[in-house]
């Protein structure tokens, strides 16, 4: 595999200069930072729970230019959940929904999830033993994971094309 990522590299450094070499060099070690939390994702259904309240839960509506759509704008809605827990006497805050949480186009869907974490609530929170305040209230990969996911792949397979 090592073998083959250099023989890339060098396809890419001669026919197309530095910049394809270099870009696709980060491809690879952002593909493999990306594996890395993928396994810290994976690894949370395993976490210990503590009991936890949500102290804010609300939405964060931005208006944003749409890429190449000169004056367009389009609106992205983010839900914004706090949450206070405890673990081992010591009192914690966190704001992490899950794990690559995504803003969306789509009002109803910041809106579900608000609704799951209503100001007040009592929920559980999923902590790292190791490091108690690292802690997400829905454990494991969600699909802003196989979104980065296609992007990796389909920019990898991008640059690699480029050579062949």
């Amino acid at each position: 595999m090592i073998q083959d990522l250099i023989k890339t590299t060098s396809l890419l450094n001669a026919q197309g200069g530095m910049f394809p070499a270099l870009a696709f060099v980060a491809l690879v070690l952002g593909f493999i930072v990306y594996i890395f939390f993928l396994f810290i994702c994976l690894s949370s259904y395993r976490w210990p729970k503590a009991d936890g309240v949500i102290t804010v839960s609300e939405m964060l509506e931005s208006k944003e230019r749409a890429a190449g759509s000169g004056s367009h704008r389009t609106t992205t809605f983010k839900p914004i959940v706090h949450y206070k827990y405890e673990v081992a006497g010591k009192l914690y805050e966190n704001k992490k929904i899950r794990f690559f949480q995504l803003s969306s186009s789509s009002k109803p869907f910041a809106e579900r999830t608000l609704k799951s974490f209503p100001e007040g609530a009592s929920v559980s929170v999923y902590y790292n033993s190791k490091r108690p305040s690292s802690s997400v209230l829905v454990p494991g990969v969600s699909f802003g994971a196989f979104f980065v996911l296609s992007f990796f792949l389909l920019s990898i397979w991008m640059v690699r094309s480029y050579v062949m």
